[in-house]
């Protein structure tokens, strides 16, 4: 179990998109001198949130999702906040490793087209709350677990059913 803490402040500047040949996200960080430049990753999944090594800072979200993989629904509006998360418990940070938080097989990958999100989280758990910590990127927590994170990226017209291959199963 991997505990965030979040305060109010700015959110890391850049884009996410998603590379349809590629079958991953990524996110063009347009730096403001703020990091330490260590870094290391917290896996849902096979999405990484980069983090901070050296201030537990979670940054942006980037990795392999394959579209194909992905069921197709209503995912439920959160009222998220904006700003800072920052890792508080649960895992020792060490730079260039990646920290697995919800194995590949515990994973779920939901599309909704109608607000162009995809929600990535644990089977079974549903998020008391959001945060927003990069345009596109919002960790879903229950309570201060981080059990998920969901995406928008600035593409999205490109995932559509019959724009990728996609088909839309809802």
């Amino acid at each position: 179990m991997v505990r965030i803490g979040t305060r109010p402040g700015p959110v890391i500047a850049g884009e996410l998109s998603y590379c349809v040949e590629d079958h991953a996200f990524d996110f063009s960080e347009k730096p403001v001198g703020e990091s330490s430049g260590s870094r290391a990753s917290l896996l849902i999944g096979t999405i990484q949130i980069e983090v901070d090594g050296t201030t537990g800072r979670l940054l942006f979200a980037w990795g392999y999702s394959a579209l194909q993989g992905w069921s197709s629904s209503l995912v439920p509006v959160l009222e998220g906040a904006r700003g800072q998360a920052f890792v508080s418990a649960g895992i020792d940070l060490h730079p260039g490793m990646g920290h697995q938080v919800i194995p590949v097989s515990e994973a779920r990958a939901i599309v909704d087209f109608g607000r162009e999100i995809i929600r990535f989280s644990q089977v079974g758990l549903d998020p008391t709350n959001s945060f927003n910590i990069a345009p596109g990127v919002e960790l879903l927590l229950a309570d201060s677990e981080l059990i998920g994170v969901q995406l928008a990226p600035s593409n999205f017209i490109e995932l559509q059913p019959g724009q990728s291959g996609m088909q839309n199963s809802s």
